[in-house]
């Protein structure tokens, strides 16, 4: 099985973050989001791998030299200039086979779904895509009919409230989650160059070309990192879903690596996650906060819903 990751984003939405390591590689738990991918995608027995990278994409290299080349077949796509997601699946023409269905997957997320169900029912509907879905209504802007076939995309909610009620097309709203199932035959639709697959998706349903599934993911939970806020909260979600005999520091939702230094006179409240290495001096007060790997926090720091790193401390105001 062959699957594609989308990692060659900057990122903006969460910087400051993204100013110093890119999205890929910003820690989840402890470990790099990429690393939770691969992890997903291994029980999958996705052995061969592409990756298209952009920003810092040295440093992603260097990752996947030291963690994941010596054992896997890694192909990298390295794009002068972003070309989106379909510009990034152009790209890997010659690493796919003719006819043959491959996963692509964000970098971005974090999940438990089914990978295999998802792929049972592509190939029992013959379908050219068959997309992940979520129910999550801040952002459900793909129509879905009963059959669970893909209507249409809509670009923000205000669009998509706006068209629905003028259109006589009755359907359910979910929201894509990032990871797809795709037959390889994708790429007689999609031009090289700059291009992105919600439109490449239109039009192929325009034109009655293929079937375009959105399907309902099997799982217990989906989430993006792509805010500060939403990073957080993603934190907050695995470690409520951890198993309590495993890396905690005390009752509650303390989450510990290894290597750390702690003062007796640091006071931690709400879910804490201390990075490999890191070192909290004398006099912190940390309240649902992510420290990360090897970060040195000074003695006397006050931070509450904040991401402290040896860079910077972002605290968030709204939550």
């Amino acid at each position: 099985m062959k699957a594609i990751i989308l990692a060659a984003g900057y990122g903006k939405r969460l910087q400051p973050l993204t100013k110093y390591i890119p999205k890929a590689l910003v820690p989840i738990l402890g470990k790099p989001a990429l690393a939770h991918v691969f992890n997903r995608l291994l029980p999958f027995n996705a052995q061969q791998i592409g990756i298209n990278l952009h920003y810092q994409s040295e440093k992603i290299i260097t990752f996947l030299q030291s963690q994941w080349m010596p054992h896997l077949n890694i192909k990298i796509s390295l794009e002068e200039e972003i070309l989106g997601t379909g510009g990034a699946i152009f790209n890997f023409r010659d690493f796919l086979r003719k006819n043959e269905n491959f996963i692509l997957y964000n970098s971005d997320i974090i999940s438990d779904i089914n990978l295999s169900a998802a792929y049972q029912q592509h190939c029992q509907r013959k379908a050219l895509a068959t997309l992940i879905l979520w129910d999550y209504p801040p952002i459900n802007t793909v129509l879905v009919d009963e059959n669970e076939r893909i209507l249409q995309f809509f670009s923000n909610n205000e669009q998509q409230q706006q068209q629905q009620r003028h259109s006589k097309k009755p359907g359910n709203l979910l929201t894509f989650t990032g990871i797809s199932i795709i037959n390889s035959k994708i790429l007689d639709y999609i031009p090289e160059g700059y291009c992105e697959m919600p439109h490449i998706y239109q039009n192929i349903i325009k034109t009655r070309a293929g079937n375009i599934l959105g399907i309902k993911g099997r799982g217990h939970y989906w989430t993006d990192f792509g805010t500060p806020s939403k990073y957080l909260n993603t934190h907050l979600m695995l470690m409520k879903r951890a198993d309590p005999k495993e890396k905690f520091l005390s009752e509650g939702l303390i989450y510990k690596h290894g290597g750390i230094k702690i003062s007796d006179s640091v006071h931690l409240e709400g879910f804490i996650s201390l990075g490999n290495r890191s070192i909290i001096g004398d006099n912190v007060f940390l309240k649902d906060c992510v420290v990360w790997p090897e970060t040195r926090v000074k003695s006397g720091t006050f931070a509450q819903r904040a991401i402290l790193s040896n860079y910077f401390i972002h605290m968030e105001d709204n939550g």
